[in-house]
């Protein structure tokens, strides 16, 4: 009986030796793929919209535990902030984005406690009356999201109580007056910490949003394809700027990239264009390696394509941490 087991085995370790190895090598095939094909099956919300989509890793070592939800109503959505609120976190960005005609809105959050306030505006003049009031109220706006929704230009914001900063706000810019205006405020102790590019009348426009800081020394870029996007991102990363945020979009028909970089020496990572499950297992990974997610894009095109930029220990919102020159840099 004995000799049996032990021929018997001897037959099945190769067998098993072998699957290891094909499952090891398409591993590290999955790991090495930086474009993602695009998902066989869309979402069908009819279905799925009242299921929220709710991914939450554990908390990795070194970084702020975060949370990240897609796919919510507004109602839903709005529901989801004042519950993580509750529970001692900040929403960081905001998404919206449509899903078969439906308008749907995703979010990330990070454990640290602070006041907001989520609100819509109808049109630009509503949204400058919102902007007084929440100003004499305390509130400065941290993120803005600008789309149209039943054919109306709706304008969202994310307010908060916790910052002080002096806040610059201007919209319906060009990209050259964008960048003069980022050349201007930038000379006047402004870094802009959120941009925005949305339609309007056949155009491209963006608005921008800045904060008094010590970060004046950043970076600014518009790339015409994936390939300039990524070479710019290697060289600011050289040169000591890291990326915190995103933008994907067409103009003319031609998808574009644009990014803001500030100084840091921290670890940094970036993967775009993914779908959700592919998305959902590179912010394990990069959550494991001590850093979280300062920015979410997701496309709105049928595809529902997720990016993200990952961060050691960096917020948009606050000062860079101490150098981490020895943690290993780069990858997308």
């Amino acid at each position: 009986m004995k000799d049996s087991f032990i021929r018997i085995k001897l037959i099945i370790s190769p067998a098993i030796r072998r699957a290891a190895g094909r499952l090891l090598l398409l591993t590290a095939l999955a790991l090495t793929i930086h474009t993602c094909a695009p998902p066989d099956l869309v979402t069908d919300l009819e279905q799925d919209r009242d299921k929220e989509k709710i991914y939450t890793p554990p908390p990795p070592p070194g970084s702020n535990h975060s949370q990240i939800a897609i796919d919510l109503m507004w109602d839903q959505f709005k529901k989801r902030h004042q519950e993580f609120q509750a529970k001692g976190y900040r929403l960081t960005d905001v998404e919206t984005y449509n899903i078969e005609n439906f308008r749907c809105y995703a979010g990330v959050w990070h454990e640290e406690s602070d006041s907001q306030l989520v609100e819509k505006a109808d049109g630009w003049d509503e949204f400058k009356a919102m902007w007084f009031q929440m100003k004499d109220q305390g509130y400065r706006l941290t993120d803005v999201e600008v789309y149209f929704e039943n054919d109306r230009r709706k304008i969202l914001g994310v307010w908060s109580s916790k910052e002080t900063y002096e806040v610059r706000f201007q919209v319906n810019l060009t990209w050259q007056q964008l960048v003069e205006a980022w050349k201007k405020l930038a000379k006047e102790g402004f870094l802009l910490i959120d941009l925005e590019p949305y339609a309007s009348r056949g155009t491209v426009r963006y608005v921008g949003i800045w904060k008094a800081g010590k970060d004046i020394k950043h970076r600014l870029w518009k790339a015409s394809s994936w390939g300039e996007f990524r070479s710019k991102w290697r060289e600011f990363g050289r040169a000591g700027y890291r990326l915190f945020d995103i933008e994907i979009f067409r103009e003319a028909g031609i998808k574009k990239y644009t990014g803001i970089w500030s100084p840091g020496e921290d670890n940094y990572r970036m993967w775009v264009e993914a779908p959700w499950e592919n998305f959902q297992v590179r912010k394990i990974q990069f959550e494991l390696e001590g850093l979280y997610m300062v920015d979410l894009e997701v496309e709105d095109d049928p595809h529902r394509r997720f990016s993200g930029v990952w961060r050691h220990g960096h917020s948009r919102l606050r000062e860079d941490p101490p150098s981490y020159k020895e943690l290993r840099t780069g990858g997308e």
